[in-house]
């Protein structure tokens, strides 16, 4: 039993050292391939570095033999067999860089015919929004005219997730198609009869789709972009909330509506929203990371006017009525961006 082990530990051990051994050897042999070059002996370079690219070669050694092998062909004016590596080599690479000083100009002109910026990219957004009422017209039961009928909105900060798409169009412009789910929250107080005041909030859920378009452009070393576009929103949910208190401000009737329920549809279903905003990028690998901030702002009467006077109820108990009304918003995002390339020769 004894002599099983120590069989099968020797077994292990030598496979353990195979690889090894091979990838050092592999190693000497790119080293021994670069001093062939800078010799100017390029013919046995292809031959000795072929069956490490097929085994022994890890990644970032695969990329320079590719590389050396390329510089090779060129020297041999091949341009056949150094665009066919060259293609393997982005394929392998596609974010592989020139070094503009060091490299031969020959391999930077090569380089330069193939398509290396990424054609699309996916990725993960999440925002923090800020809703802000704006109400364009106000009804009611009572004087709406007077002063204290002018609602007063708090901070209403919500947590939204979607996905983002990114379609890189040229150097600097891209066009972004989001898919959010977005929660809108506002709540206000009016002060505007006898009773006292009336507490009214409202909790909408939205499927958003943005389409924007993106500028990006350096300032020092940062890479920033500007962004504009259309927020199309389809409303899925939207509950009201009134709370009618006495002078005292002690409540004295609460109830909650739905404002899409078949009986009332109070609220249109789609709106749109004027959306601009900036932000900074950080480049990861195959990747970008970014934050933004940007301005969302409601372009139509989210109030369905057909239906305002439905619910009888909101109207005798608590003399309310809907007020013709946007909701703007203020957002702070985070993202990630995983970048798809598809190397090719330009035309």
């Amino acid at each position: 039993m004894e002599t099983k082990f120590k069989n099968l530990f020797l077994v292990i051990t030598f496979l353990s050292i195979v690889p090894l051994y091979a990838q050092e050897n592999c190693a000497l042999r790119l080293k021994e391939a670069q001093k062939l070059y800078d010799a100017g002996n390029i013919d046995a370079i292809h031959e000795m570095l072929q069956p490490c690219i097929e085994k022994g070669f890890n990644r970032s050694q695969k990329i320079e033999a590719y590389r050396l092998r390329i510089e090779a062909y060129l020297f041999d004016d091949n341009l056949e067999k150094a665009n066919e590596l060259m293609l393997i080599l982005l394929k392998l690479d596609p974010e592989h860089k020139v070094d503009y000083k060091l490299d031969p100009q020959e391999f930077i002109n090569l380089f330069e015919t193939y398509r290396t910026e990424p054609i699309v990219g996916i990725g993960l957004t999440l925002n923090f929004n800020n809703s802000f009422l704006s109400t364009q017209q106000f009804y009611g039961t009572h004087n709406t005219s007077a002063k204290d009928e002018i609602a007063n909105s708090g901070t209403n900060i919500n947590f939204n997730i979607g996905l983002k798409s990114i379609y890189y169009l040229a150097k600097k412009i891209e066009l972004g198609v989001d898919v959010l789910y977005a929660n809108r929250v506002i709540n206000y107080t009016t002060v505007s009869n006898d009773f006292g005041n009336l507490l009214i909030g409202e909790q909408q859920s939205w499927l958003l789709i943005p389409v924007y378009g993106i500028y990006n452009y350096k300032f020092n070393k940062w890479l920033l972009y500007s962004k504009a576009g259309i927020n199309t929103g389809f409303l899925i949910k939207d509950e009201l909330e009134l709370i009618r208190q006495n002078k005292e401000e002690i409540d004295i009737a609460k109830n909650r509506f739905d404002l899409l329920s078949t009986e009332t549809d109070r609220r249109t279903k789609i709106n749109f929203w004027l959306n601009v905003g900036t932000g900074i990028k950080f480049k990861i690998p195959r990747g970008t990371i970014y934050t933004e901030i940007a301005y969302q702002h409601n372009l139509f009467n989210q109030v369905n006017t057909e239906n305002r006077y439905n619910n009888l109820n909101e109207i005798y108990e608590f003399h309310y009525v809907d007020n013709d009304f946007k909701i703007n918003n203020l957002v702070l995002s985070f993202g990630y961006t995983y970048s798809i390339y598809k190397p090719e020769k330009l035309k």
